[in-house]
């Protein structure tokens, strides 16, 4: 009994299961063995049917998103994190989701304008911080969007008028 074997009779079971808990879990072992083989293709088919059975598995989500980070399959990671955003995880837990999706459209996608569009979602759900500034601050200046950056700056300066001598100062700098 090899685990290849293992893994086409967790599969056929799946596909048998009539109970939903049972399936689910059946789903769930051919998924991780399956991750576990290399067979990445068949473990996302696993974590897509146990998505059909619940589309609020974050189980399931959380699986597909570390499985595509660790493949390197940004599009489909994006996708999923996307999807993972509808759940009701809390607003640091969905922060962190906007985070890497703009870092993988910048870095892996090489689609800047999306990340903008992403820091902005970012910024309307959770306000302007330090991060989403700085973030915004270099993709905006990349994509020549002059307009958006000198209104981003203009807010940041008029909200923290008293910080932004201290956020520019850099220690040591006489000119």
């Amino acid at each position: 009994d090899t685990a290849l074997e293992r893994l086409q009779i967790f599969e056929r079971r799946a596909a048998l299961e009539a109970n939903a808990a049972n399936r689910r879990a059946v789903l769930e072992e051919a998924a991780r063995l399956a991750t576990g083989l290399g067979e990445h293709d068949r473990a996302v088919a696993a974590w897509e049917k146990r998505l059909t059975l619940d589309q609020q598995d974050g189980e399931a989500l959380d699986a597909l998103v570390a499985l595509f980070g660790a493949t390197k399959r940004p599009d489909a990671l994006v996708a999923s994190l996307r999807r993972r955003l509808e759940l009701p995880r809390g607003d640091a837990l969905a922060r962190a989701d906007l985070e890497q999706i703009a870092r993988v459209q910048v870095e892996e996608l090489g689609t800047p304008a999306a990340a903008i569009e992403t820091w902005l979602e970012l910024v309307r759900r959770f306000g302007e911080d330090r991060a989403a500034v700085a973030s915004l601050r270099t993709l905006l200046a990349g994509a020549a969007r002059w307009d958006e950056l000198g209104a981003l700056l203009t807010r940041v300066s008029e909200r923290e008028r008293g910080h932004l001598g201290v956020a520019l100062f850099e220690p040591g700098h006489v000119d």
